[in-house]
C-alpha cells in the first residue's frame, strides 16, 4: 500500500517523542495510521516491539535454510525481508561479512538489514617475497599470502602488516566503499642477505631445509632458517641461523 505522507503527519519514536520524518532509518519497523479511504497518513511511530541490532559484523543471510547467522546466533527471516545500502534497496544476500549492518528482528524473524559501513577491495602486487606467510589488514582480515591477492575489507583507513619466516613490514592503506585500492608492496618486500659457513672435513655437506647447498655459501630472503651438517664418520650437526644484515 502506498500512503501520502505530508508535513502534519506526526512522527515520534519509540518512546512517543517528536522526531522528524529523516530519523526513521530505512528498514525501520513502525505503527502508522491513515485515512482507509484517502491513504493520507496521520501519523508514524517506531515500533516498540521490535529489537534493533546496531554494528552486527559477520552477518551471513543463508537463503537456502531461510536463517539470518549473527553474533554467533541465528535467526528465521522473514519471506519479504528487504535490504538496504544507503538510499539503495539491495538483495540480502548482497550483503557481505565484512559489512557492519544493523537488523531490524521483529516477532523473532529479520525484517530488514541495512548497511552501515561498506567494504571495498584491496588488490596487492609485488608481495613475491611474502608469499607463504600472513597478511593483516583492516579488523579481521588474517590470511595467507598468495601471488594473486584481491581481499574484501571493511571500508576505512588500515595498517596493513605484512610477514614471512620472521621479517613484517606495514604500509597505511584507505579502503574505499565499492572501490578496488592496489596497494604495491615492491617498496617494503623481504631484502636478501647471505651467510657463508667454515666447515671442517671440507667433504661435509650442508642442507638448509632440504635442500643441498654448495660452496658453503647461502643466499635467501631475511628471516630464520633451519640447517644440517652430515659428513660419513662424524654424527649429523642441526642448528639454526637468522639473517638479518
Amino acid at each position: 500500500t502506498n500512503l501520502m505522507y505530508h508535513g502534519g503527519v506526526s512522527v515520534r519514536n519509540r518512546y512517543g517523542e517528536e522526531i522528524g520524518i529523516n530519523k526513521i532509518a530505512l528498514g525501520s519497523v513502525v505503527d502508522v495510521e491513515y485515512y482507509t479511504d484517502t491513504a493520507k497518513l496521520l501519523s508514524i511511530q517506531i515500533s516498540d516491539t521490535v529489537t534493533t541490532l546496531t554494528g552486527v559484523t559477520k552477518f551471513v543471510a543463508d537463503v537456502e535454510s531461510g536463517k539470518a547467522i549473527y553474533k554467533g546466533t541465528s535467526c528465521d527471516m522473514s519471506k519479504s525481508v528487504v535490504a538496504f545500502d544507503g538510499d539503495k534497496q539491495i538483495d540480502i544476500t548482497e550483503i557481505h561479512t565484512e559489512d557492519q549492518v544493523t537488523l531490524f528482528i521483529f516477532g523473532g524473524k529479520l525484517v530488514a538489514a541495512s548497511i552501515e559501513v561498506g567494504h571495498g577491495y584491496v588488490r596487492l602486487s609485488g608481495q613475491d617475497s611474502y608469499i607463504g606467510g600472513l597478511v593483516e589488514i583492516g579488523y579481521d582480515v588474517i590470511v595467507p599470502v598468495t601471488d594473486d591477492m584481491l581481499l574484501a575489507v571493511r571500508e576505512g583507513e588500515y595498517t596493513l602488516r605484512i610477514s614471512n619466516n620472521g621479517y613484517s613490514d606495514s604500509k597505511e592503506v584507505k579502503v574505499v566503499r565499492d572501490k578496488e585500492t592496489k596497494v604495491d608492496l615492491t617498496d617494503i618486500a623481504i631484502p636478501t642477505g647471505t651467510i657463508g659457513f667454515t666447515v671442517t672435513p671440507e667433504d661435509a655437506t650442508i642442507k638448509v631445509g632440504k635442500k643441498q647447498i654448495s660452496g658453503f655459501v647461502y643466499s635467501n630472503l631475511y628471516g630464520t632458517y633451519t640447517f644440517t651438517v652430515e659428513a660419513e664418520g662424524y654424527k649429523t650437526f642441526r642448528g639454526s641461523f637468522k639473517i638479518d644484515k
